[in-house]
């Protein structure tokens, strides 16, 4: 995938989740139940929320990262 088409849907993504929300799921990513997907989905929201300022920063300069590595 070009860079420029990862950046579109990376825009299309932020819009509904967070950075946080869009790695996880991009790791987390399986074969799952609508009902496990909702389940999963409220965790991890739960489990963001709960994050420090700190622990946030980490998962954002993680997701960039691997952004830089995947251009």
């Amino acid at each position: 995938m070009k860079k420029k088409e990862a950046d579109k849907i990376y825009k299309e993504l932020r819009k509904e989740y967070t950075d946080e929300e869009i790695a996880e799921s991009h790791v987390f990513s399986t074969d799952v139940t609508d009902e496990e997907q909702k389940e999963l989905k409220e965790y991890i929201k739960k489990e963001s929320m709960q994050r420090t300022d700190i622990e946030k920063k980490r998962v954002r300069d993680f997701i960039e990262k691997l952004r830089k590595k995947d251009c």
